[in-house]
């Protein structure tokens, strides 16, 4: 299982790794930083806290501009976990330095 989430992570972040950041996304807490990129068939959003000490939550707007459907599937690569995002808002809940890096599957 490890070995192919660490597969995964490294296919999804070579394709994306010289691209530029496509949307810096706004939070509603600014202890959290999240940005949106893209390159071929991947997608990621990343959302990182900025906190060191404490966890920190809120929600990360994600606008129609991005181009993404009305709802879809994520992937969190370091967490392996699946959840459903969608245009507009989205909870995020992070412990302290804690990221996500979410594959969005289309």
């Amino acid at each position: 299982m490890v070995a192919t989430t660490l597969f995964e992570v490294m296919v999804t972040l070579t394709d994306i790794a010289t691209e530029k950041v496509k949307a810096f996304l706004e939070t509603e807490n600014e202890q959290l930083f999240a940005y949106l990129k893209r390159a071929g068939g991947n997608a990621v959003i990343v959302v990182v806290n900025l906190d060191p000490l404490a966890a920190q939550e809120g929600i990360c707007l994600l606008p129609v501009s991005t181009g993404l459907p009305p709802a879809y599937r994520v992937r969190d690569l370091l967490g392996e976990t699946d959840w459903t995002w969608h245009i507009g808002r989205n909870y995020v809940r992070l412990e302290p330095g804690q990221s996500h890096l979410l594959r969005i599957h289309r």
